[in-house]
């Protein structure tokens, strides 16, 4: 009995010593700030190995900030190394994005064998939380007085993802100066001076004749007022005449199986034709955005949103806009087609989709970053094959049953886009017809007419079969 004992005791005695010390292993002084504004700071802290060990660190420093409203988020890694018993003065650089309400600063020490390796919860030895908050200045509230808005995939961007760099491009294009903007929002003007160097140098503004201007579509309240009884017209006629085709469809599809054109089996995703069983998805991708879209946004020709960018990066060139109101004026649903080796295909949906953003090395410009990135767990598009011959006579017959309702709501656009703002067209377009396809299919879902299937998120790919 006693002889089991001890040799329990020597083993756990074993098991003690072998196990990894961690917080044991380090001794880290108060973390000090070289500044909490907007912008570029350092964390600095001292740091002494106690182990006999060298010694890896991977510091982690988190940036987040809390809704409502956009909510920024940004991550920075720096490594370093300590010997046996030394001690050190260490610092990681992080940057705060502008943005308003209560930010989070947490400072993370991992203790790792490889600084490339996957950082894990139980290597941190060390974990500081510190918070700053920005409150919105009333200057703020009286210029601007309505949240400002950007595309789906956009507001994710670390460019865009911020207030500041929304209200920096919407008081440019107001005639306002870096040193005016800069009292108006609180922030320093170093800041505002660097973030409108960046924006130029990016082309989502833009210098004409001594003033800065937005480089794309900004759709302002006095906009928005004129257009809004338009928009309404054309979601309601374009709802109505919709739901007043949809037994015309359902007709001309059993029509098309009997005289063997179309397969009757609407789960044989390899063959191009069974899409058409599918009506949300028909009436959502196929109909109102490739081919009504097409021809609202680019006059019929097919458009890539992110031509040499990516849905992470979200650099939507021309098609770009920033709207100055509430949500109800800002549409869910997307389009984004591109080619490839594989040919054309397109992602469509109706909802702000996650997305997972892996960020590659940056070119020696460092302006952008180029990313690997997919849909989160909850967005993944659902396959589909399609066929653009069988499905032209659908498409071709809810065009002559719909297309006279957009046909006003075109011009009109064309008309206060015109002159100096004609490079704002396409933007003001893609976000115009992203609201109205939005408002339809939902008035539609709610009469029964349509029902969504699986995540309304879809990925289309053009076959000949």
């Amino acid at each position: 009995m006693c002889k089991a004992f001890f040799q329990l005791f020597i083993l756990g005695a074993l098991l003690l010593f072998t196990l990894p010390a961690m917080a044991a292993d380090f001794q880290i002084g108060k973390v000090q700030y070289s500044g909490t504004g907007w912008g570029n700071d350092t964390a600095q802290f001292s740091i002494t190995n106690l182990s006999l060990d060298y010694k890896w660190v991977m510091a982690k420093a988190d940036i987040s900030f809390g809704g409502p409203g956009p909510s920024p988020f940004r991550t920075f890694h720096r490594p370093f190394f300590l010997e046996p018993s030394g001690s050190s003065r260490q610092n990681i650089a992080f940057q705060i994005p502008g943005n308003y309400g209560k930010c989070i600063i947490k400072l993370s020490l991992y203790d790792v064998i490889d600084t490339l390796d996957e950082l894990y919860e139980s290597q941190i030895f060390f974990a500081n939380v510190d918070t700053v908050t920005y409150a919105v200045p009333a200057a703020v509230k009286t210029v601007i007085g309505a949240p400002l808005n950007v595309p789906v995939f956009v507001d994710k961007s670390e460019l865009f993802d911020n207030q500041f760099n929304r209200m920096l491009v919407y008081l440019l294009n107001q005639g306002k100066s870096a040193a005016e903007i800069a009292q108006l929002t609180s922030a320093d003007t170093v800041f505002v001076n660097r973030t409108i160097n960046l924006l130029l140098q990016r082309n989502f503004i833009r210098s004409e004749g001594g003033k800065i201007k937005a480089g794309f579509a900004v759709i302002d309240p006095a906009t928005l007022d004129r257009l809004k009884p338009v928009i309404e017209k054309t979601i309601d006629d374009l709802s109505a005449r919709l739901t007043a085709v949809s037994p015309a469809y359902d007709s001309l599809i059993a029509s098309l199986i009997k005289e063997n054109k179309l397969t009757s089996d609407s789960n044989n995703i390899m063959d191009g034709g069974s899409i058409l069983h599918h009506k949300y998805l028909t009436i959502l991708a196929l109909f109102l955005w490739d081919r009504m879209g097409c021809s609202f946004v680019n006059d019929g020709t097919k458009f890539n949103i992110f031509d040499l960018s990516d849905p992470c990066d979200a650099d939507m060139g021309k098609f770009m806009s920033l709207v100055a109101g509430d949500n109800t004026f800002i549409g869910k649903t997307f389009y984004y087609a591109f080619s490839d080796n594989e040919g054309f295909r397109f992602y469509c949906g109706d909802s702000d989709p996650t997305v997972e953003c892996t960020a590659l090395s940056r070119p020696m410009t460092a302006l952008r970053t180029y990313y690997q990135w997919q849909f989160g767990a909850e967005s993944l598009p659902i396959f589909y094959n399609y066929n653009a011959e069988k499905a032209e006579p659908v498409l071709s017959m809810l065009e002559q049953k719909t297309a006279p309702s957009v046909l006003k709501l075109k011009n009109e656009l064309v008309k206060i886009f015109a002159g100096e703002k004609i490079n704002e067209l396409p933007g003001a377009r893609y976000w115009c017809w992203s609201l109205v396809v939005s408002s339809v299919m939902d008035n539609l879902q709610k009469t029964k007419i349509l029902t969504k299937e699986v995540t309304g998120i879809y990925l289309l790919n053009r076959v000949t079969d």
